[in-house]
């Protein structure tokens, strides 16, 4: 038996507003923000650790070290640049 393939496309009608409003936050400060907030929330078990707050598991310490250390490193490579731009301007 043949199998029929369908494909959905779905296509918004004309003269719609777009779903998304524009904050007219930078897409670069967009990017800081949503890192830092990443880097927040994974460092949170280990700074819950080291002041004894909370029982964690060294898989959820090793995996907010991980994330802490990926976030931080983008955080630190994407505050760079923008600090960088703005002196160059």
């Amino acid at each position: 038996m043949a199998v029929a393939e369908r494909h959905l496309h779905l296509v918004r009608p004309a003269g719609t507003p777009d779903p998304v409003p524009d904050l007219g936050i930078d897409g670069e400060l967009e990017d800081l923000v949503v890192t830092g907030t990443l880097f927040a929330v994974s460092f949170l078990p280990i700074a819950s650790a080291l002041a004894h707050v909370g029982r964690w598991s060294g898989g959820t310490l090793g995996l907010g070290a991980a994330g802490s250390f990926f976030a931080g490193r983008a955080l630190w490579a994407c505050a760079g640049a923008a600090i960088r731009a703005r002196r160059r301007s």
